[in-house]
């Protein structure tokens, strides 16, 4: 009797020491799974980061300049007879320099009636509720 008890015990504890180091290989593995993800992400993020670069350098007006108007390339200034002049009412050349002085005190007085309106503006007051 004592011998059967005894192999029962050695019996659940061994089954026991088992999932117990199943267990623990499981966390290492899954710590060498997240480094492995970690250094992972790190080079997607380098790649991306080196794309990044590559584009904008391509798309930088240096690049383009060179590329465009390179020694093998067909493209140039257009010289001052094949530029086309249109002419248009006057109305509609309205630049910054033009615009009087009055107009701009006027539109700059605007601007501040409005930044005024907006931090006091008449909006209904925020009241607090009681918790129940």
């Amino acid at each position: 009797m004592k011998l059967l008890k005894f192999v029962v015990v050695a019996f659940v504890f061994t089954i026991l020491a088992l999932v117990y180091i199943h267990l623990q290989v499981q966390i290492y593995d899954l710590g060498y799974k997240g480094e492995f993800k970690k250094t992972e992400l790190q080079k997607q993020n380098d790649i991306n980061g080196y794309l990044s670069y590559n584009i904008s350098r391509l798309k930088s007006a240096n690049h383009l300049g060179v590329k465009l108007l390179g020694n093998h390339s067909e493209m140039q200034f257009l010289d001052n007879n094949h530029v086309v002049k249109i002419k248009t009412p006057a109305g509609l050349l309205k630049s910054e320099s033009a615009l009087s002085l009055r107009d701009k005190n006027k539109a700059e007085g605007l601007h501040r009636q409005n930044l005024l309106a907006g931090v006091f503006s008449l909006r209904s007051q925020a009241e607090a509720g009681s918790i129940k």
